[in-house]
């Protein structure tokens, strides 16, 4: 495996986890439904994806026949189950439904709503995870410029895509923006949530590798 395939799944699975766990819950108003929703995310979270997956396919498809394709609700599913198909390795099919839903929340929240940028964010962590790196950084460039200045420097959710960006940007050999982006994720996240975080260590890794291949 090359140190960049090591980066990307890096990457994925970090994104992948902020993304799924945090930003795209189930608005409360969807109450006939809790049951199978936790049902779905302990099946991701214990490596059942198939399960998953099929859990949050007929979750959406439920919530776009009950409430319509464009509520809330039915975006927040079609979220998770497309998160849920990058897990299992269908980047293809999970960079088309990223997408839809990008565009429906651009227009129904604004573009710079954190469900449209984390919309955004997600189409790159599929976009990276099919090699389309060029691709990627660009949605990264403009996640970050506006998680800056809607979420300020040190956000969590900012280096978050200074760690995206970053891992774009050492897949195409860019090493000198790329460390750093890396570094600034790093430091942030060693003061604010401690070097010990998996955050922290990912970006220690990823500022390693970058070194390495100067």
């Amino acid at each position: 495996m090359t140190a960049t395939t090591q980066n990307c799944r890096l990457h994925s699975a970090l994104c992948l986890f902020f993304a799924f766990f945090f930003v795209s819950p189930v608005l409360a108003d969807d109450e006939k439904k809790p049951d199978r929703v936790a049902l779905a995310f302990a099946a991701y979270a214990q490596g059942r994806l198939t399960e998953a997956e099929e859990l949050f396919r007929v979750l959406a498809f439920d919530s776009a026949r009950e409430l319509g394709a464009e509520h809330l609700n039915t975006l927040a599913h079609l979220t998770n189950h497309a998160n849920t198909l990058n897990a299992l390795g269908r980047s293809a099919e999970a960079e088309t439904q990223h997408l839809q839903v990008l565009v429906v929340r651009e227009r129904l929240l604004g573009a710079e709503h954190a469900f449209t940028i984390q919309s955004r964010s997600n189409l790159a962590v599929a976009l990276m995870a099919q090699g389309k790196f060029a691709d990627a950084e660009k949605q990264y460039r403009v996640v970050l410029a506006t998680r800056e200045r809607t979420l300020g420097t040190t956000h969590f959710d900012t280096l978050l895509a200074c760690y995206g960006l970053a891992t774009s940007l050492q897949a195409q050999s860019k090493t000198d923006e790329a460390g750093k982006l890396a570094t600034r994720a790093a430091d942030g996240w060693d003061a604010t949530v401690g070097p010990a975080h998996s955050a922290s260590v990912r970006a220690r890794t990823l500022l390693a590798r970058i070194h390495s291949t100067e």
